[in-house]
């Protein structure tokens, strides 16, 4: 994943305009008051290019962001100074399955399909369980990922661009529906100081992650209670604890896993949703 968003780090801002960041930091604001776990520290997994510092930064006293780009990190770097937070934010290059932090957070964030580019069961629980290794043992855990909805009808097979004077990308899209896998092809020229286009070319791929796949490897990583969300809400009010195998009925071994799952949204409104949203923890 390291060397997927190396050469075009400089545009990636600019390309990725479109991405919900304030919604993302209220849903963190809503997690927060409903557990009323004082966000002291928080790890930014896959923080990318800090975007989410600015609205994050209000609510945490020290975010620590982490992500495998090193280009991706010195334009984060960058924008930390120019916000001049840098005595509460460090930045740290990792994978997700090997990072580590100076001091165990409170919270850990990671958003916009972080885990969409683990491609592997085992390396999902890899991830998670070193997600929990960073956390206090009272520490909360909240994430998003790709439905398998959006994957069938929102992305799909496509293609889309997006032309500015700085950068002209072209992107298409791919999805297999037998091994969940979405390929992204993109085509990019991105403008030099000389005002001339260098061309990058750039292929990703992710993994869409059934429900059960998701929950098996966060209780695999020790993580004993999670709250599950859809489309940027958890419907705190509305909770109910569920038998897993009632979430996807193909999986009939789910009851065999120690994690208690409650859900925050109805069952139709969970398998119809673009993103599903996970609120995990060990307490």
């Amino acid at each position: 994943m390291a060397e997927m968003y190396d050469r075009f780090a400089s545009v990636y801002d600019q390309l990725m305009s479109d991405i919900p960041y304030a919604q993302f930091a209220e849903l963190f604001r809503t997690c927060v008051q409903y557990t009323n776990r004082e966000p002291r520290r928080v790890i930014d997994l896959g923080c990318g290019t800090g975007a989410m510092f600015p609205y994050m930064i209000h609510d945490a006293r020290m975010i620590m962001g982490v992500d495998p780009s090193a280009p991706m990190l010195a334009v984060a770097a960058k924008r930390v100074q120019e916000h001049g937070v840098s005595r509460r934010i460090s930045l740290y290059q990792g994978m997700a399955d090997s990072f580590s932090v100076p001091e165990k957070a409170q919270w850990c964030v990671a958003f916009c399909d972080v885990f969409n580019y683990i491609l592997t069961p085992e390396e999902l629980v890899a991830s998670f369980s070193r997600v929990r290794d960073n956390l206090t043992l009272d520490g909360y855990f909240l994430f998003d990922v790709h439905s398998v909805q959006k994957a069938q009808s929102g992305i799909g097979r496509g293609e889309y661009f997006d032309v500015s004077d700085e950068a002209v990308a072209l992107m298409r899209t791919d999805f297999d529906a037998m091994t969940r896998m979405i390929s992204y092809d993109l085509l990019l020229f991105s403008r030099e100081e000389d005002g001339r286009y260098q061309r990058v070319d750039e292929w990703h791929k992710q993994r869409v992650h059934t429900l059960s796949e998701i929950l098996r490897a966060l209780s695999a990583a020790g993580f004993s209670k999670v709250h599950i969300g859809s489309d940027f809400s958890f419907a705190f009010n509305e909770e109910s604890t569920v038998a897993m195998p009632q979430l996807e009925a193909q999986d009939d071994d789910m009851n065999q896993t120690a994690i208690e799952v409650v859900t925050c949204v109805d069952r139709d409104s969970l398998h119809h949703a673009q993103r599903w949203f996970f609120l995990a923890t060990d307490k």
